[in-house]
């Protein structure tokens, strides 16, 4: 078997060997790492022979095959070191290729505690259990492959699925971040309602300056006023129905404790939704 011989020429009494012989013999961390690199460095000149000879075992299967037959080319193949080699290979280039496939299958069916992953901070507990986990997984698979095939065509897929499904995730979490930040106009709605009007105008300013804050895209912050105005009109639609006309007129006064239009001027109460519901619920 042909191994590549290193360029470097070995001379054992040069400065650079006596010093990492000094420094091996008290870090046991470099000894392993010499070791590690004299074994890459022979499965790589390993690898280039086996590249070179494959080049004529196609010659030898062929006239194998002209004298004895297609069954002994099959055994001759399949006893091969080349055919082990072209196994390995291909596994390690089949999962590297696939593993962008399984992390997105797993990630968008994952249930943790009740909440999906996208609920969960990239940086949390559950994400990076999940993703450790799954990586795991896949690893296992390629028992028995050289390392050699590993590094070269499956590790370069694994760290480019890892970056793609956690910029995925990011973007989710995102969204997911802001729906909870809408979705709390309605218990606003419902405890200003409830709480005495002193607060009301500090609930309301520090839900307004929170958003504000945000800088939602006009389309999100319409969404939200919208929550608002459909959020009074439920409750004010509640109180009529009950005859309750004094409690009508104190729900739909919070709309106009908040401000709407371009630069805040008017209030929820010029909110085309709210307009168009207004007299319905009067003479309910």
């Amino acid at each position: 078997t042909f191994v590549r011989q290193s360029t470097v020429p070995l001379i054992e009494d040069d400065g650079f060997t006596q010093l990492t012989k000094a420094l091996s013999a008290v870090n046991p961390v470099l000894d392993f790492y010499m070791k590690k690199t004299i074994e890459d460095e022979q499965a790589e000149g390993m690898d280039i022979a086996m590249e070179e000879s494959i080049k004529g075992f196609k010659d030898v299967t062929k006239e194998v095959t002209k004298t004895n037959g297609d069954e002994a080319t099959r055994q001759l193949i399949g006893g091969s070191i080349f055919a082990d080699r072209a196994y390995q290979k291909t596994k390690a280039q089949l999962l590297g290729n696939n593993v962008e496939s399984i992390l997105s299958n797993s990630y968008s069916t994952t249930i943790i505690n009740g909440k999906s992953l996208s609920e969960y901070s990239l940086d949390s507990d559950e994400y990076q259990s999940w993703l450790s986990t799954e990586r795991d997984k896949i690893v296992e698979k390629l028992d028995g492959i050289r390392s050699l095939y590993v590094t070269e065509h499956f590790m370069p897929k694994l760290t480019s699925a890892t970056e793609a499904i956690a910029s995925y995730h990011l973007k989710q979490n995102n969204s997911v971040n802001l729906e909870n930040i809408k979705s709390l106009a309605i218990p606003l709605i419902r405890n200003l309602a409830i709480s005495p009007d002193t607060l009301d105008e500090k609930l309301i300013l520090d839900y307004e300056t929170t958003i504000n804050e945000l800088g939602l895209p006009a389309k999100d912050r319409s969404d939200i006023n919208k929550t608002l105005v459909s959020q009074i009109m439920e409750l004010a639609e509640t109180k009529a129905l009950n005859g309750d006309s004094e409690g009508v007129d104190d729900i739909l006064a919070i709309a106009n404790k908040f401000p709407y239009g371009p630069n805040g001027n008017l209030s929820l109460v010029d909110h085309p939704d709210f307009q168009s519901k207004f007299n319905t619920i009067k003479r309910q």
